[in-house]
């Protein structure tokens, strides 16, 4: 028998969902409800929660006869030691889902939110008109007396491939230091990052925005040199490929500016005259290939590698006395690696 309502999101409609989960204790199942309220409400879907003792699959295939219309109904079965499973029926119980997510000890919380995401996906596809799972009639004709199959059904696996409308939005702090110049000059500082792609989908686009710090950069050449201070912005196009719910692979190209103020320095030279500070602002290409490792639902760990190309041949001077003298001349190539940490 099913206990326990809690609705939340909108009030109930044909845009709405139902979901019944069937936990082994009312912590397990408490939690299940939360995920499944997070991933409705970025959807912008009502949902209604009940919970139950167990999940009856013969049940769950057999349409109900004067149910209200819902976008989706759920049931989430938690009852069982060794996986959760997902049964998921259409507006018209014309087609079925069925997802199997392994259970692994003292990680339950993975299995909940993967078995989450799956119902996210599945119920964000439906809103957009897509066909997904099997026929009633298919599942009870392979699984006449048991529990239907383990096996996913192959009309399924678009779901996991398709790309969301929704926005993902990502903040992030990092620390980056690049290879500038030589004898190992590098230009390092911590930077702000923003991240905007799709919410959904195995191959994700989105936007990645980077502003920097950089740290003061001192080159000395006796009796000459310059002290280079300032940041740097970074706009690329990028793409999420997610491997698992955990882990993706971010990629992106672009462009950005190198602000710089220079400031020349000069040494045991007394009575020598030298120029004035100056500001610079260098347009650079980027490319980059990172990755991100959620270890919670809200935060992650992002490893980036860079690599800035400078086409313009910059060169840092100081003027002594008149006479132009190249200090610097920076790498036209410049790779760059990056740690922090993103949230969303």
């Amino acid at each position: 028998m099913v206990v326990s309502p809690s609705s939340f999101g909108q009030p109930s409609s044909a845009g709405a969902v139902d979901v019944v989960i069937a936990a082994e204790d009312d912590a397990s199942g408490q939690a299940m409800q939360a995920v499944v309220a997070e991933l409705m409400a970025r959807l912008d879907r009502a949902a209604t929660v009940t919970f139950a003792s167990s999940v009856n699959a013969a049940e769950v295939i057999t349409p109900q006869a004067g149910a209200e219309v819902r976008l989706a109904r759920a049931w989430i079965d938690l009852s069982k030691p060794e996986r959760v499973t997902l049964y998921l029926v259409d507006r018209d119980w014309e087609r079925i889902l069925i997802r199997h997510i392994q259970k692994r000890a003292g990680h339950d919380e993975l299995a909940r939110e993967a078995i989450g995401h799956i119902l996210e996906n599945a119920v964000d596809a439906l809103a957009h008109g897509a066909r997904i799972g099997t026929a009633p009639d298919e599942v009870r004709s392979e699984n006449e007396g048991a529990e239907p199959s383990l096996r996913p059904p192959a009309t399924a696996a678009p779901i996991a491939a398709r790309a969301g409308t929704a926005s993902h939005w990502e903040l992030g702090a990092l620390y980056e230091g690049e290879l500038y110049g030589p004898r190992g000059l590098i230009a390092n500082g911590p930077a702000a990052v923003l991240y905007v792609g799709a919410q959904r989908g195995t191959v994700r686009p989105g936007v990645w925005l980077t502003v920097q710090y950089r740290l003061a950069m001192i080159v000395d050449t006796p009796p000459i040199g310059v002290r280079l201070d300032g940041g740097t912005l970074r706009a690329l196009a990028g793409v999420d490929v997610a491997l698992n719910e955990r882990l993706s692979i971010r990629l992106g190209a672009g462009a950005g500016i190198d602000a710089i103020h220079m400031t020349p320095r000069l040494e045991g030279k007394p009575g020598t005259t030298i120029d004035n500070d100056e500001d610079f602002a260098l347009v650079v290409a980027r490319a980059n290939a990172g990755g991100e490792w959620w270890v919670s639902r809200r935060l992650a760990i992002a490893l980036t590698l860079s690599c800035d190309l400078d086409p313009s041949g910059t060169r840092y001077a100081a003027l002594v006395d008149g006479v132009k003298q190249t200090v610097l001349s920076p790498w036209p190539v410049r790779p760059a690696l990056s740690l922090g940490i993103m949230t969303e």
